[in-house]
Order: C-alpha cells, then structure tokens, then sequence
C-alpha cells in the first residue's frame, strides 16, 4: 500500500490548454488582468462553466498556476526497500 501528498498532473483538455496558452502568452506581453479579460470576451472565448472571463477569474488562474507549478517542482517519489510478499 503506498500513500502519498505528490500531486499528480491531470491533463486537460485540448481547448482549455489552447485557452489556457493563450492567457499566458498575452500575459508575457504585458496585458494584465483586465486587458486579458478583455481579449477573451471579445472572441467570444468562455470559461468551463460557460460565462465571460472577469479580471478577478484570470488573477485567480494565475493563483493555482503558480500554486500548481510550486507543488509540481518540490513533488518527488523516492522508493527504496521495496518489498513483496504473497499471503497464503
């Protein structure tokens, strides 16, 4: 039995890793949050849940980003002495 606190990435969808590429993209040309927001709706281009993106939904997508990335970079599974037996 193995427990464990390492965080595994879950893939996500083709759409939302485009959308989610596109807000890092303009991000790194120096749009900020409202400025993104902005881009968004006016391509008509919707959250999960459907509704327009609003400068607080882009700065906290930008929060679990980092969150993530964090607990990616300091995630490591080390297994030493392994061990297996069969119940009889």
């Amino acid at each position: 039995k193995f427990k464990t606190q390492i965080l595994s990435k879950v893939r996500k969808s083709k759409r939302f890793e485009k959308i989610h590429a596109k807000i890092l993209s303009l991000h790194s040309e120096g749009l900020g949050n409202s400025e993104v927001s902005k881009y968004l709706n006016l391509h008509n281009i919707k959250t999960p849940a459907g509704i327009n993106y609003t400068p607080k939904l882009i700065g906290m997508f930008f929060y679990k980003f980092r969150k993530i990335n964090r607990r990616l970079k300091h995630s490591e599974l080390k297994l030493t002495s392994i061990k297996f037996w069969v119940d009889n």
